[in-house]
């Protein structure tokens, strides 16, 4: 959430007043940063992590998990190379998706302005609005992802973002 202290100028007192910098509104930048100020220390070393193929964000009902994953997905989502592609985003079970992914998702993307439409079916998909381009994200269950085993989406690597036991994980690592 935006500060006052985002608008004064910086500096010592006795210096000539320092324009604080932030980034241009509605750029990549901006938006990364008004994410990660939402964000709690642990949630924010989930998100900022790319050295890792798979991530593991383990917490407590409540901890914030789901608000992680979506912010995970969001950054992802902005990584030059990957405007204008597809992701996907599965969790074990629909009864999952639907009581905790999808409004963890809708609320993020509303607290950060972030534009989208949403489809139901045939399958659910998010097209998000990103100030790099356009992204689609599907939403699947982990039974639909045993039987798409082997097929790639489009995008880099590490787009693809999957909450799921770690013995399927196994299985679609190699």
């Amino acid at each position: 959430m935006p500060s006052i202290l985002d608008r004064c100028a910086g500096g010592g007192l006795l210096d000539k007043p320092v324009p604080v910098e932030a980034p241009p509104e509605g750029t990549v930048e901006e938006l990364k940063a008004r994410i990660l100020a939402d964000l709690l220390p642990a949630q924010r070393d989930f998100v900022l992590d790319e050295k890792h193929r798979i991530l593991a964000y383990i917490g407590g009902f409540g901890s914030g998990k789901s608000f992680a994953l979506t912010a995970k997905c969001l950054f992802l989502a902005m990584a030059p190379g990957n405007e204008n592609t597809t992701g996907m985003v599965c969790e074990p079970s629909f009864p999952m998706l639907r009581t905790v992914f999808f409004p963890a998702m809708d609320e993020a993307l509303e607290r950060w302005g972030i534009e989208y439409e949403f489809r139901a079916s045939p399958q659910p998909e998010y097209l998000l609005t990103l100030p790099n381009g356009s992204v689609r994200f599907f939403v699947s269950q982990q039974q639909i992802i045993r039987k798409s085993e082997g097929k790639t989406l489009p995008g880099r690597a590490g787009m693809n973002v999957i909450l799921c036991p770690l013995k399927l994980r196994r299985k679609l690592v190699k």
